[in-house]
């Protein structure tokens, strides 16, 4: 009688631990049930509303979870919960005026070991140079709006494993040159609309030579800025809009390894083959129409796979010179008077090539 006591009293404690995982279970799920509904509750303050006495943090999150933007959630949920229950791995994380955001948020964020892009926008620097002192394992840094002092240089400094920098609308630029220049590491650079002089742009790319990728808007392009650019021999991709002189372009044939050009200018450009390097696979050239000598010269650059080009100059006997690029699988024109009957034709041309088109309305582009 002993032996079948044993076995209840074993099929009891089983059951027990079966009800108390399962309420834990339930727990757990209802927890994070109450999140997400926490989220879609508050979305709508998600794009503008401020750190204030009725949110925690304002953030909004992607479906991998792996990225924080501007969300709205109510403090009694608190930062720490968020992280833990719903996003275990974050590598993304913009602010907006992360001045208001309380102290426990930012020390929940010195708490995100796996956090490598960081995109900070309407901070003041101090508050700024404490978020760099929180996130050491930095890859990425955006900062728009903001301002530029030698404490945020210096925390930038401090970032080893920097290799992404994007300023935008950033005041202040000009004065932190010198400090800029320090970061050597650099690998991929954005300048927008940022108060530089071509000399001082001009001193700032002589420092940072390990440069793959270069965004430049707005920002003055000079001969002597554009001889830096031509310098940089690591860079495969460049960006450039605004005022791009022609002769300028010349000085980008010796970048052997650039592979993506991009150049939205409303100077006429005449591209020759001595201008871009042999080995592009991806341009773009918008903001004046292309001539057809430029589509000439194009079609014999057997390695592009994508062009992005405004076609509202040529013929439709000009875009059939397309058809001797072996290796283009991607267009894009933008043309307003292109016929549907042309564009088909073009199609069957390029049999292996996905066409887009668009539209130009007085200086607003707008794509079908």
């Amino acid at each position: 009688m002993a032996i079948p006591s044993y076995f209840n009293r074993c099929r009891l404690s089983l059951r027990a631990l079966a009800v108390i995982l399962g309420v834990i279970g339930v727990v757990f799920a209802w927890g994070g049930y109450e999140l997400r509904h926490a989220w879609r509750q508050h979305h709508a303050l998600s794009t503008i509303a401020p750190f204030g006495d009725s949110v925690e943090f304002v953030g909004r999150f992607s479906g991998d979870d792996t990225s924080i933007e501007f969300a709205a959630f109510p403090r009694s949920r608190g930062f720490r919960t968020l992280i833990a229950e719903v996003f275990r791995k974050p590598r993304s994380l913009f602010l907006l005026d992360a001045s208001r955001m309380p102290a426990s948020a930012m020390d929940a964020i010195g708490e995100l070991s796996t956090l490598r892009d960081l995109n900070v926008i309407d901070t003041p620097p101090d508050t700024v140079a404490h978020l760099l002192q929180q996130t050491p394992h930095l890859q990425r840094l955006m900062l728009a709006r903001c301002a530029l002092d030698s404490q945020v240089t210096q925390e930038m400094g401090r970032l080893v494993q920097l290799e992404g920098l994007a300023l935008r609308g950033v005041d202040n630029v000009a004065d932190d040159v010198p400090a800029l220049c320090q970061l050597k590491r650099i690998k991929r650079l954005e300048l927008s609309v940022c108060r530089l002089t071509d000399s001082d742009l001009e001193k700032l790319l002589s420092c940072l030579t390990a440069l793959q990728s270069l965004e430049i808007d707005r920002v003055p392009l000079s001969g002597p800025v554009m001889r830096r650019i031509g310098n940089l021999r690591n860079l495969e991709v460049l960006t450039l809009h605004g005022d791009v002189p022609t002769d300028g372009l010349r000085l980008l044939h010796g970048l052997t390894a650039l592979r993506t050009l991009s150049i939205v200018t409303a100077e006429r450009l005449t591209i020759e083959s001595a201008h871009l390097p042999p080995g592009i696979r991806q341009l773009t050239l918008l903001g004046h129409p292309v001539s057809a000598n430029t589509l000439s010269t194009l079609a014999t650059f057997d390695e592009i796979r994508s062009l992005k080009i405004d076609a509202a100059m040529l013929s439709e006997r000009n875009l059939k010179i397309l058809a001797q690029l072996p290796n283009l699988r991607k267009l894009d024109l933008w043309d307003d008077e292109l016929s549907d009957e042309a564009f088909n034709q073009l199609g069957s041309e390029l049999p292996n090539c996905q066409i887009g088109r668009n539209w130009s309305l007085s200086g607003v582009q707008l794509k079908n």
